[in-house]
């Protein structure tokens, strides 16, 4: 019994379940922030954390950002394995996290950075109620914050680096 307590973890070790994802993801054709995120990977010491911001005027803009995100995050935790990673979200695109009008997709991709990569996912509860949606609209991985804006505010303070993720419109 001694033997499998010590070779459980180890095994684990070995098959890659340290909590990360082990796979990188596919790397999406376009990287707008890509300048930004190199620059942070250059630096000699992290930051005290990253923090990716959406502001959307498409409830289906996570489609193609959330793919933007996981790769950024993947290359950022590659370098700095411990570094924190936050996203916020404080435009329509929210909408696309609250069922029924979340895609499965868009779902599991959150749920991913969330539960497998470690990062906090926030929406601003003052745009989910301009929209008519209430906290609890969103899954329990998905952190409502009373203001957007406060919350960037309050990670800059910290010393996080800002990605604002480009506008398409």
């Amino acid at each position: 019994m001694r033997a499998v307590q010590i070779l459980l973890p180890l095994l684990l070790l070995l098959a890659g379940c340290s909590g990360r994802s082990p796979a990188p993801p596919e790397r999406p054709a376009e990287l707008p922030e890509l300048d930004q995120v190199q620059a942070l990977l250059q630096q000699a010491r992290p930051p005290p954390g990253v923090q990716f911001v959406i502001r959307e005027h498409d409830e289906e803009a996570l489609d193609w950002l959330l793919p933007r995100i996981r790769w950024y995050v993947f290359q950022l935790h590659q370098r700095w394995p411990e570094l924190h990673v936050a996203i916020l979200a404080h435009g329509e695109e929210i909408a696309g996290l609250a069922p029924p009008r979340a895609s499965p997709a868009i779902l599991r991709q959150a749920r991913a950075l969330v539960l497998q990569q470690g990062v906090d996912f926030h929406v601003c509860g003052a745009q989910a109620h301009d929209m008519g949606l209430a906290e609890a609209d969103f899954p329990a991985f998905i952190d409502v914050v009373p203001y957007g804006p406060s919350l960037i505010r309050d990670y800059n303070d910290l010393g996080y680096a800002l990605i604002d993720m480009e506008l398409t419109w």
